[in-house]
């Protein structure tokens, strides 16, 4: 908004003054956090370090923006790693409630797994062979059970530490008193508890003008994909999940959207198993593994593949460019200290997900932050890596971010760009470390751009 005052100055009646104030639009941007994982500091230093958004000074710190035509989308993976993160559900609730309209929260797998607290945390038998993706990678119930025992407490050690993929949510917790983290848990994690309430106002996929949100990302396999109602997804059906595909992406959305509403509507309902072990929100349950779904879910699949970026395939890029769709944003998969820029053809893919900035730190993150800001026809990552460089860069203004480059002989990914506009943040895998990533800085001039833009 701006005030402008306007002069006339008729040449033979004297001066007048005539003042017009005008409201100028601005363009509308979007603010992008992804997979806080529970770090409240983390969380804030993201906020402040954004163009759009700003924390209220006082005791509550209440989220705001800075101005009235600017929108925010959190990308799922709230809570998990630190004792933070229901203070985090409690802000983005109370963000979303004032700005129902342009703040959007999505669902990440991390939220979505913990409806399953409120039927496998009661006294009940549990199916053999639970978990059924146990597969020998993880103690079944009954093998956990023979080794130490079946009490409450753990049975919540067992579920959080080897199924949830949160085995320092205790030491996180910051007590050793597993009772009352545990009570704790399964208040908010209720239907009635701050959890219920963030998955009741989240989506799985938002598109926003010519830029797709999801949680994990696309595949030929889950593009326009929505399980059918009713039919249990836990587990999967050994061929897939049946379902129906929608050609156009507005359907699409509307309808897996919905497919989450009645998933939580039925969870809501139905919390608990019965005598034949059926409870609610099965399918949604079940839609978050992309192994037993043939990677029919935008959940848990990825762009990357040990850390560097998988070329979207035929049938994808038909997709997104038939919906006019030039830009994908998502979270899910870390892969270093800042945000990832992949381009292919005329398609930008940003990776939000820097939950693994730096290893050495306790929080594996460090001071590593940063600021995805989207316009209708842009995008701009700024931030600081873990070592305190600063990046500021709109990747359609330097080719060579998001590509493949040459360097040293080998085959790197550059993602980013530093603050003197030379110097660029390459990855690429650890040649025999599977989960580990080399990263490099490089002189714009040493780098050959190798243009993978084939169909």
């Amino acid at each position: 908004k701006a005030t402008v005052s306007v002069l006339y100055w008729p040449m033979k009646s004297g001066v007048r003054l005539l003042q017009a104030t005008c409201r100028l639009k601005a363009e509308p941007r979007t603010a992008f956090i992804t997979d806080v994982e529970g770090n409240q500091q983390y969380f804030n230093a993201c906020i402040d370090a954004s163009p759009v958004l700003e924390r209220a000074q006082g005791p509550d710190a209440r989220i705001n923006f800075k101005n009235d035509c600017d929108t925010f989308v959190y990308g799922g993976d709230v809570m998990d790693k630190s004792a933070e993160g229901f203070a985090i559900l409690k802000s983005l609730l109370d963000f979303k409630k004032r700005h129902p309209d342009r703040v959007f929260l999505i669902a990440g797998n991390r939220d979505t797994c913990k409806i399953r607290l409120t039927s496998e945390m009661k006294d009940t038998a549990r199916p053999p062979g639970y978990p059924f993706w146990a597969n020998g990678r993880i103690p079944t119930w009954d093998e956990w059970v023979s080794k130490h025992n079946a009490s409450l407490e753990s049975r919540f050690k067992y579920i959080t530490m080897k199924t949830m993929g949160c085995p320092d949510l205790l030491a996180a917790e910051g007590t050793k008193d597993t009772a009352e983290t545990m009570k704790r848990y399964l208040k908010e994690t209720s239907p009635q508890g701050v959890l219920g309430k963030y998955l009741t106002a989240a989506r799985l996929i938002l598109l926003q003008g010519e830029t797709l949100f999801v949680h994990g990302g696309l595949t030929s396999e889950n593009i326009g994909f929505v399980p059918y109602d009713g039919v249990s997804l836990y587990p999967p059906p050994k061929d897939g999940p049946p379902g129906d595909r929608y050609d156009d992406v507005l359907t699409w959305e509307n309808k897996l959207n919905g497919y989450l509403d009645k998933q939580i509507s039925d969870w809501k309902s139905r919390s608990e198993f019965n005598e034949r072990y059926e409870r609610g929100g099965e399918g949604l349950m079940g839609y978050t593994f992309a192994a037993p779904m043939k990677l029919r879910t935008v959940v848990t699949v990825s762009f990357l593949f040990r850390g560097m970026p998988k070329i979207p395939c035929r049938k994808t890029m038909e997709y997104v460019e038939r919906n006019n769709v030039k830009r994908v944003v998502v979270g899910h998969q870390p892969h270093g200290d800042c945000p990832g820029v992949f381009k292919h053809r005329d398609l930008t893919i940003i990776m939000g997900d820097t939950s693994y900035s730096d290893p050495a730190s306790p929080d594996n993150r460090g001071s590593a932050h940063s600021a995805v800001t989207l316009g209708p026809e842009s995008v701009h990552i700024s931030g600081v890596l873990h070592d305190g460089a600063r990046y500021s860069f709109s990747p359609a203004d330097f080719p060579l971010v998001g590509r493949f480059v040459v360097y040293n002989n080998s085959i790197w990914w550059c993602k980013a760009v530093l603050l003197d506009t030379t110097t660029y943040v390459l990855n690429q895998p650890h040649p025999t470390e599977w989960y580990s990533l080399n990263h490099a800085r490089v002189h714009g001039d040493y780098l050959f751009p190798l243009y993978c833009d084939m169909p």
